[in-house]
């Protein structure tokens, strides 16, 4: 797909959920608010040219932070366009999801593909997604390995500390018992 204005996008697909209409139409608009070709935009958001390229056709839901990065080179606030990402998200129907028929389940074991929030995205909420209630997400081991850090380093100064004090003493006490260290005026 060649980068386009907004009259030449190609047209979403025709069983699109609403949601995710007006989060692929809203992004697209974003888009060329900033003015910027896909590859400008992917350099700008750190976010691939063919994953923008699937977000504008509406067949994949936009992590988070591509989409704060895409609100910030528009000058938009990013709160809509999370607002419409959740609404898709609740939904139940993810882009390129054919709904469902009357009376078959969902597949509740099966979480969208970028249901794990990125590292930035991280913390202690809890989030929905589909309509579940997903457990926030661990600690990261950092503050762990930031402590063992910490402790292997007082411990290593404290050992250095050690062997300079003794071998002080040591160089001290051989002076005093070979008399070099004693200063001895004549009589």
């Amino acid at each position: 797909m060649a980068d386009r204005s907004m009259g030449e996008w190609a047209p979403l697909p025709e069983d699109l959920g609403r949601e995710a209409r007006a989060l692929a139409e809203h992004c697209r608009l974003l888009k060329e608010r900033t003015g910027l070709s896909l590859a400008a935009l992917a350099e700008r958001t750190h976010y691939s040219k063919s994953s923008w390229q699937r977000c504008l056709s509406g067949r994949q839901i936009p992590p988070r932070p591509a989409l704060r990065s895409l609100a910030e080179a528009a000058g938009a606030d990013p709160a809509r366009l999370l607002g419409l990402r959740e609404a898709v998200l609740r939904s139940g129907r993810p882009p390129g999801e054919a709904p469902r028929p009357a009376g078959v389940p969902r597949h509740e074991d099966r979480a969208p593909r970028d249901a794990v929030p990125p590292p930035g995205d991280a913390g202690t909420r809890q989030e929905r997604r589909a309509g579940q209630e997903l457990p926030a997400p661990a600690a990261p081991a950092l503050p762990w390995a930031a402590t063992v850090w910490r402790l292997r380093l007082t411990a290593a100064l404290a050992a250095v500390l050690l062997i300079v004090v003794t071998a002080g003493s040591t160089v001290l006490l051989s002076r005093q018992e070979s008399g070099c260290g004693r200063v001895t005026t004549p009589p």
